[in-house]
């Protein structure tokens, strides 16, 4: 007997050049702006993003004069399948 997973577990980081970031970055603010669900690919894998996610900026730095911004986009995975 073979087990069925109800939900996938995604975990994947990709680098991009600037053009290809700009134009991701920009359709996501479009959308978020226009209050409509959108889809992201990133390395092979594609989802659709809900209306109702909520974002959160957040931005590190440490001693040695390195920084970080990452921009998170949270919401509910039953909510793909819906509006």
């Amino acid at each position: 007997m073979s087990e069925k997973k109800t939900e996938m577990e995604i975990d994947v980081e990709r680098s991009y050049t600037p053009a290809q970031t700009a134009d991701k970055l920009r359709r996501i603010a479009d959308a978020i702006e226009a209050g409509k669900s959108f889809r992201l690919q990133v390395g092979g894998n594609r989802l659709r993003v809900p209306t109702d996610g909520a974002v959160e900026i957040e931005m590190q730095t440490d001693g040695d004069g390195a920084g970080e911004i990452e921009i998170e986009i949270k919401w509910n995975r039953t909510a793909e399948n819906h509006g």
